[in-house]
């Protein structure tokens, strides 16, 4: 089985020359690859296949990568990440009497929806590093990483447009979901100055990514109405 570099990438994925493929296609389980194929399946049932435990640690590692990103950044990232992937690796759906063989815009929406939805990956390293960036003030005293991330991110959600947005999606939860969106960011600031993005550049970064998150609760709120 060959493999995919684990390492958060510092530069965009080689795309591969493998033919695009626009249909899934269906395969019986005697043409199953147990060591290559990515199963689909609900919870940790895919735990015990190889090439599923090696599409969670790629995510994993990625995670803090994709999420200094812009939406259309991220985008753009998942089709990369799928284009280096498949060179050996295909999802795979039950579908009673065989396998469904995703095609490569389904593909890349898992990839997607996987990075998106990641939890694990680089929280443990920022909790344990101590980040020494600091700003010096004009008294001469210094502000530590946290302090100039915190005004950032205060900054950043008083922005006119993201301000409405939360207003009037979020309405009376606003404040409550602005306070937990607060500390969240703070790891994502953490992370994001480990990989060598400035405060005031991962803000301009994350602006878009923020607006798509706070309209996609408006699209779910929706869809429950």
């Amino acid at each position: 089985m060959c493999s995919m570099n684990a390492n958060p990438p510092k530069e965009k994925l080689a795309a591969s020359k493998r033919p695009r493929i626009d249909e899934s296609s269906y395969v019986q389980s005697g043409d199953v690859k147990y060591e290559s194929d990515i199963f689909i399946m609900r919870g940790q049932s895919g735990a015990k296949y190889p090439g599923n435990r090696l599409f969670r640690r790629l995510i994993s590692s990625n995670k803090a990568h994709f999420d200094t990103l812009a939406t259309h950044e991220q985008e753009a990232f998942a089709a990369s990440f799928w284009s280096n992937l498949s060179l050996c690796h295909r999802f795979l759906r039950s579908t009673g009497t065989g396998y469904e063989v995703l095609n490569d815009d389904k593909s890349i929406k898992k990839c997607h929806q996987a990075l998106v939805s990641c939890r694990t990956g680089f929280n443990e390293r920022v909790e344990s590093q101590q980040l020494s960036i600091k700003k010096q003030r004009p008294d001469g005293s210094t502000l530590n990483f946290d302090d100039v991330a915190k005004k950032s991110i205060a900054t950043l959600l008083s922005t006119e447009e993201l301000a409405d947005a939360m207003k009037t999606i979020w309405k009376s939860d606003a404040e409550r979901k602005r306070v937990l969106l607060e500390n969240k960011l703070l790891t994502r600031y953490k992370i994001a100055a480990l990989y060598g993005l400035s405060v005031d550049e991962f803000s301009v970064r994350l602006l878009p990514v923020l607006l798509k998150e706070v309209n996609h609760d408006k699209k779910v709120e929706e869809e429950n109405l």
